[in-house]
This record gives C-alpha cells, sequence and structure tokens, in this order.
C-alpha cells in the first residue's frame, strides 16, 4: 500500500483510493502512478516512463498521455493537483509517500 496525501495506492490488488473513494484505472495508468509513487523524492522524465513503464515499444507522447489520463481521473476525484510537472524534468506526485 502507498499513501501521498489522499491517494492510497493497492500495489496488489492495483486499486486507487482518492479521499477512501475508490477510482478506476487503466492497467497504463496505474502502473505510471506507481511508478511516480516509488521515485516520489525526485522528478521522472518522460523519456524515462515511456522507456522503463510503458516497455519503450510506444510512440514518444505515451507517457504524456497516460499522465495526461491520470490527472483526468484524479480531477474527478478531488485530486487534482496530485501531480506536478516541471518543464525540461518531468513528473512528480506532489505529497511524500507514506510505504
Amino acid at each position: 500500500m502507498l499513501r501521498a496525501g489522499p491517494l492510497c495506492l493497492d500495489r496488489l490488488g492495483r486499486t486507487l483510493s482518492v479521499n477512501e473513494v475508490d477510482v478506476p484505472l487503466r492497467r497504463a495508468e496505474c502502473a505510471v502512478l506507481e511508478y511516480l509513487l516509488d521515485h516520489s523524492e525526485r522528478f521522472v522524465p518522460s523519456k524515462e516512463l515511456n522507456r522503463t513503464v510503458l516497455n519503450g515499444s510506444v510512440g514518444g507522447n505515451a507517457a504524456r498521455n497516460q499522465v495526461y489520463e491520470l490527472r483526468q481521473r484524479l480531477a474527478a476525484a478531488g485530486a487534482a493537483d496530485s501531480i506536478q510537472y516541471l518543464r525540461g524534468r518531468g513528473y512528480r506526485v506532489r505529497w511524500p509517500v507514506a510505504r
């Protein structure tokens, strides 16, 4: 179980809850969120997400597209600012992670 702010990701069940409300995620979105939570101490570049999480077999915008979709789901659940972006550096989860 990974907790960061209002987010709670169950690694085994591959389920996300925001403020204790279940949020459905596709497999790739869940994998991206899990990677960002695992590396919450730093910004993760899009290229790294493409290479390590999305198996490098997809186009250059794949990570950006997955993060966009993930952000849309988080915003609908009331956690719009959960994923930060810094130009030239990448993405990170806004809050520290409790494992």
